[in-house]
């Protein structure tokens, strides 16, 4: 490893850098939705870390702290003619530094698994990203997510989740051109939804959370007949055998895998309601 020794600068980003973390996720591969950022950023705005030499963006990380037991590290990306240097090491113990003694999660490409080992993560299980063409059927049973008062929605999604997401929510389910859907019960609480956004290629869902298969296959046609005939994507966890038949059945085919990796414990309460990942960056 070539140890750095230009100057090396690594500040917490502020909303206009995450349009950087933007651009080189997409630049990755990663497909980020259009209107990602605020949602992103405001989730814990001291997360966000950009390293500069001689005062230009040289690497990026998060490491969101979602609560005061659990975080969630995600934009790692160092510019590729300073990969293999001490830099990503810096990003690396910078993130930990604010994470503290949280459990951290975090999805990890293939080829990055044995770094993160060494840093004491263990795989929890696969995720596969399917891409297709939206097709899907509208059902009356579902209903618009707005309908659903938003603390309903913020109590089933910390039972499945783990944690508050009220910020993060309030942002990501009102993006611009994005759809969200919900399944009440007959007292009208939710025990499904998903949400579908705009990315920089197509759509894509996630969430997608519900408490049985059928309630998540209604939801997952309904989002997609929102945007029949565009380009979709769903994040499936390989421990939810129901989430990868419906992207099978609806012709989607695997794009790319990572790896979901926690540095104590699995974090998901209830893995069994996954059936699609809300993102790759925030877990």
């Amino acid at each position: 490893m070539k140890i750095l020794t230009n100057d090396v600068v690594i500040k917490t980003m502020n909303l206009s850098d995450m349009q950087t973390a933007l651009d080189w996720a997409d630049s990755e591969g990663w497909n980020p939705g259009l209107h990602d950022a605020e949602a992103f950023y405001y989730s814990d705005p001291n997360g966000f870390f950009i390293a500069t030499i001689n005062e230009k963006p040289a690497g990026i990380i998060s490491a969101v702290a979602h609560d005061d037991k659990y975080g969630f590290i995600g934009f790692f990306i160092v510019k590729p003619e300073y990969r293999g240097t001490s830099l990503a090491m810096l990003l690396g113990k910078t993130a930990f530094a604010h994470l503290g003694n949280r459990n951290i999660g975090l999805d990890g490409v293939p080829a990055r698994l044995e770094n993160y080992r060494a840093f004491g993560f263990t795989v929890a299980h696969q995720n596969t990203r399917y891409a297709g063409i939206a097709s899907g059927s509208s059902d009356p049973r579902s209903i618009p997510l707005y309908d659903i008062p938003f603390d309903q929605l913020l109590s089933y999604d910390l039972k499945i989740s783990g944690f508050n997401r009220r910020i993060f929510l309030s942002h990501w389910i009102n993006q611009p051109g994005s759809h969200a859907l919900a399944w009440p019960d007959k007292e009208g609480n939710p025990i499904g939804y998903g949400v579908i956004r705009p990315c920089r290629m197509g759509y894509k869902i996630g969430p997608l959370f519900a408490c049985n298969d059928q309630i998540a296959r209604v939801l997952f046609d309904n989002l997609c007949h929102r945007v029949k005939g565009e380009q979709v994507y769903l994040d499936v966890p390989e421990p939810n055998a129901c989430s990868t038949e419906m992207a099978h059945e609806a012709g989607m085919t695997p794009v790319f895998s990572t790896a979901r990796m926690y540095s104590k414990y699995s974090h998901v309460t209830e893995e069994k309601s996954v059936y699609g990942i809300t993102s790759f960056e925030l877990g």
